[in-house]
């Protein structure tokens, strides 16, 4: 099941996501060790492709340490559209937290700019500690319940944070990843 953190910086969002969706969220020891994540934006449930231009940034935060994997980006084509890929070792046991900040764009429905914030996270090889600690990003989505591992008919609760101070009653979008 995809997961798809939201835009919370105006109001109510135009339909369209950031998306990162690693290959596998729950890597175990008989798993390939190296992941892929695709980054694109998009339509999700309509399958409705949009260019995604170079994030601002693109990250993977694992042990405490933040390591910036903006260089190894891939152009790719989701959805018929331009978006990137990256391929990831999985090194150690734990949890990793990947992160991409698209440039924002021009919304003239909002008459704002917007910026999607993508969190993703991936627990590997069964050490699980950690899924609920901030990135620190400006918008961002602190999940109550794991992350990972989120099957159909589950709930998947979170803090919705700005500027690491709690918004309460913020209006969170989501939408189904319509792949299958």
């Amino acid at each position: 099941m995809a997961l798809l953190f939201v835009t919370l910086i105006c109001g109510p969002a135009a339909a369209h996501f950031g998306i990162l969706i690693p290959s596998d969220n729950m890597v175990m020891a008989d798993d390939p060790r190296t992941i892929t994540l695709n980054l694109s934006f998009s339509h999700p449930f309509e399958q409705a492709g949009m260019e995604l231009k170079t994030p601002t940034k693109f990250f993977v935060q694992n042990a405490g340490s933040k390591h910036d994997l903006k260089s190894t980006l891939q152009p790719q084509t989701i959805m018929k559209k331009p978006a990137f890929s990256c391929d990831y070792a999985i090194k150690r046991p734990g949890i990793y937290q990947f992160v991409m900040e698209p440039v924002p764009y021009w919304e003239p429905a909002e008459n704002c700019f917007i910026i999607h914030y993508t969190k993703t996270v991936v627990t590997a090889f069964g050490d699980d500690d950690g899924w609920d600690k901030e990135v620190g990003l400006k918008t961002e989505i602190v999940p109550l319940s794991k992350p990972f591992a989120l099957y159909c008919g589950n709930l998947f609760q979170g803090i919705v944070k700005m500027n690491g101070k709690v918004v309460p009653f913020a209006k969170v979008e989501v939408e189904f990843y319509n792949k299958d």
